[in-house]
């Protein structure tokens, strides 16, 4: 596949992460619980592994053959964000739990006793860096979701205090949803909690915990949130010590890699899951980008896309050149991570901290009442270029190529003739945008020189040299118009794959491989486990005329970021006052 890497941003946010999140990235919000049954016969001499994709919105389980990759059963549960202000954004790790709990009731339910017996394994994936920290015995208080970025402040001082460790891997700005920025805020700004904190954990770390008691730290996590190297196996000390943090190495859990394994799940949750006695907990990671395994991207050279609430590009390589790494720092493009998910290959990403959640919010705002479809086909009526309606995006900051956490979105070019079908085509328009901006920032060889064979082709006929079809998974494939409308944009073949939700099974793949059950490495896990979809072929006319429109979408960063930053410093310091009755 080709080399595209993702993007860099003072607001990471996928995972995407994505994810992606992202990835990424594909979950339902209004699904409150949705169980999705395929055929329920269980092999005689099948081994079964549980995966557990924690997204934005909603955590789902799925039941996998670990020979196979096949996916027997999944249930949806969804939990509450909460938004004390702008730019923040919480969760309650109790509703994590209270939501694995009820999933795994849902997937099990209706499985024999005899069958349950055949679970021998579960991994999870979840969102990036969303920061827990942990006493003797459970969370305290709320958990920073991976989109809060209320630690620019941190995030820019970490930065004015960089080492060799930033510079390696981040050296156009520290994004302020990464661990050490937040891990600073709590310090800063809530002194009780942190003295009472024993272990800073992510997400995903801190679901291994409640499983086994074991307090771990992923590498994937640990790589890129935490700035840790895998060569010396060690956080940047320095940098720790002149920002006042020298104590977080204390609170960090021991790392370990991805299809480590961290434990056996404890009596008392054996109990309250419903589960057999010896099933394994194995290591997963960020969902954004343990997630590439569930798309079939695994070797050096594959990059992927991950859409859902945020969108992720990410992919590997194994010893990029100097160049490379110049050459991807100057857009705004995070790496190269080592070992993050496989070893011996370098994690490279890229990409948008808003995409699908700024459409949920259109949808929200202008078109209550309507689905996604009926919008999508509202939208189809609209020529190109949205009747003069450019979105901005950023609605919670940016990452590539910009890593500005203090810009925000703006719809521009209104007026009292603009229609419903206008705004939401124009937000379609704006995520495709951004993603081309992600794509190219990650190689400009990425995007390939369009030719179409007449004038009136409807396809493309690929020069010389041009890359291989992107991978696409998440929310954005349930749409064909929104898909297509990425090709043309981006101007290259999209592939999607059989499955639903490749975070899914990646964790799948993660428990089946880590456990022994699937025979292969992770690699190989995932090209056994993954199947090739829809193909969506660009068209070099539609193509040419988005390219005018994506060259105005480029002029708004620059035009909007002073006054944007003049307004979150405005709003910062004003958050408190109210107005006097």
């Amino acid at each position: 596949m080709a080399s595209l890497v993702t993007s860099m941003g003072a607001v990471l946010v996928a995972a995407r992460a994505v994810y992606t999140a992202a990835f990424r990235k594909n979950r339902s919000v209004n699904d409150k619980r949705h169980s999705v049954d395929t055929e329920y016969s269980v092999q005689k001499n099948a081994r079964l592994v549980l995966a557990v994709d924690c997204g934005t919105e909603s955590l789902r389980v799925g039941l996998y053959c670990g020979q196979t990759g096949k996916l027997y059963k999944s249930h949806n549960a969804s939990y509450p964000t909460i938004a004390p202000r702008s730019g923040w954004a919480e969760q309650r790790p109790s509703d994590w739990w209270r939501c694995l709990v009820e999933a795994t009731e849902g997937v099990l339910k209706g499985l024999s006793a005899e069958n349950r017996r055949k679970i021998q394994a579960i991994s999870i994936v979840a969102t990036t860096c969303t920061l827990v920290c942990v006493d003797s015995d459970d969370a305290i208080g709320n958990a920073l979701l991976w989109s809060d970025v209320r630690a620019s402040k941190e995030a820019d001082r970490v930065w004015k205090h960089r080492g060799n460790q930033i510079n390696k891997t981040t050296p156009k700005g520290v994004s302020a949803e990464w661990l050490i920025p937040k891990a600073l805020w709590v310090k800063t700004h809530r002194p009780d909690v942190w003295k009472r904190t024993q272990s800073v954990m992510e997400m995903h770390d801190y679901l291994c915990f409640r499983l086994t008691l074991r307090r771990i730290s992923s590498i994937n996590t640990a790589t890129q949130r935490a700035l840790y190297d895998s060569s010396s196996e060690s956080y940047p000390i320095d940098l720790l010590e002149k920002i006042g943090l020298s104590d977080l190495t204390d609170k960090l859990p021991p790392v370990i890699r991805v299809g480590e394994r961290v434990g056996h799940v404890s009596g008392d949750v054996i109990i309250e899951l419903g589960l057999g006695k010896g099933v394994e907990v194995i290591c997963g990671g960020g969902d954004a980008f343990v997630g590439l395994l569930g798309m079939g991207v695994a070797n050096a050279g594959d990059y992927g896309l991950m859409t859902g609430s945020s969108n992720v590009i990410a992919g590997f390589e194994k010893n990029p050149g100097v160049e490379l790494v110049r050459s991807i720092h100057n857009k705004g493009v995070f790496g190269p991570f080592r070992d993050a998910v496989i070893p011996g290959l370098e994690l490279i990403e890229a990409g948008q901290p808003s995409s699908g959640s700024m459409l949920v919010w259109m949808r929200k705002m202008f078109a209550q009442g309507l689905t996604f479809q009926q919008l999508d086909r509202e939208a189809a009526e609209v020529p190109i270029g949205s009747g003069g309606v450019l979105v901005f995006d950023c609605f919670q900051g940016s990452r590539t190529p910009y890593v500005d956490s203090k810009v925000r979105g703006a719809i521009i070019g209104l007026s009292l003739a603009t229609t419903r079908q206008q705004l939401y085509r124009a937000g379609l328009e704006s995520v495709a945008f951004a993603t081309r901006l992600s794509v190219e920032s990650v190689s400009p060889s990425s995007h390939p020189k369009l030719e179409s064979k007449d004038t009136k082709a409807k396809n493309v006929g690929w020069s010389e040299g041009s890359v291989s079809p992107l991978v696409v998974v998440g929310g954005a494939t349930r749409s064909s118009f929104f898909m297509q409308i990425y090709a043309d944009v981006l101007g290259r073949e999209l592939l999607t794959l059989s499955t639903s939700n490749a975070a899914l099974l990646s964790a799948a793949i993660v428990a089946a491989s880590g456990a022994s059950i699937s025979g292969g490495s992770l690699a190989e896990t995932s090209r056994r486990f993954t199947k090739q979809g829809r193909k969506y072929v660009p068209d070099a006319n539609r193509h040419e005329q988005y390219s005018i429109f994506y060259q105005l979408y480029k002029n708004l960063y620059p035009a909007l970021r002073p006054t944007m930053h003049q307004l979150c410093a405005s709003n910062n310091s004003h958050s408190h006052t109210k107005q006097s009755r």
